[in-house]
């Protein structure tokens, strides 16, 4: 379980420094191509900046929801096998602790009468 943890993490950290420096180059380019970005105000420019401020964060958080979710299924899947293997270790305790008690209660027959 560690280990997924640390890959998740690992995972995480990449994507998050994927967003970092895409969205530090888009506004680098934003404040030194055009400086006078948000002086012009009219609506036309406007909406399409917003278009494309849309366009462009639409994919990326999309992408980092469909990661989010895929590390939990794996984590959920890792979770799974590890719950499946306590429980055939537990029910093969319980077999034994059964023979067990079938064994002692025979031996302790002898001494009842």
């Amino acid at each position: 379980m560690n280990a997924i943890r640390k890959h998740a993490f690992v995972i995480f950290i990449v994507f998050l420094s994927i967003i970092a420096t895409s969205s530090l180059t888009i506004a680098a380019y934003f404040l030194l191509a055009m400086p006078n970005l948000w002086t012009e105000a009219s609506s036309p420019t406007m909406g399409q900046r917003g278009d494309f401020f849309g366009g462009f964060l639409n994919p990326i958080l999309t992408t980092l929801t469909f990661a989010a979710f895929l590390t939990t299924v794996l984590m959920q899947r890792a979770e799974l096998k590890n719950s499946r293997q306590q429980l055939e270790a537990s029910v093969n305790e319980m077999r034994r602790q059964t023979a067990n008690a079938r064994a002692q209660n025979y031996q302790t027959s002898f001494f009842s009468y």
